[in-house]
């Protein structure tokens, strides 16, 4: 039986992205994994975000996947800069 998971490196970090049809097939969720320990056997990755895309905004799913980890780590760079601001302010 073929695992839908594809293993995406940006940066020096390994993401495991679980991926499945949606809606008839006309999206594609995207659980996103980040491999924090990658010797480990078990609590080897850290749930990250569920992202989801309608297939036909990409040429292939593999893209769409890769597109939804680029957007997740936009998301933690923002959340990062917010949280120094406040920080600073402080």
């Amino acid at each position: 039986m073929r695992k839908n998971v594809i293993t995406i490196n940006f940066d020096e970090r390994e993401f495991e992205c679980h991926y499945s049809p949606e809606m008839g097939g006309s999206m594609c969720a995207v659980a996103i994994y980040e491999v924090v320990r990658p010797k480990w056997k078990i609590f080897r990755t850290t749930y990250r975000a569920y992202k989801t895309f309608w297939v036909m905004d990409y040429e292939t799913i593999r893209r769409g996947i890769i597109s939804m980890v680029r957007l997740w780590l936009e998301q933690e760079e923002f959340e990062r800069k917010c949280a120094e601001a406040w920080r600073a302010c402080l």
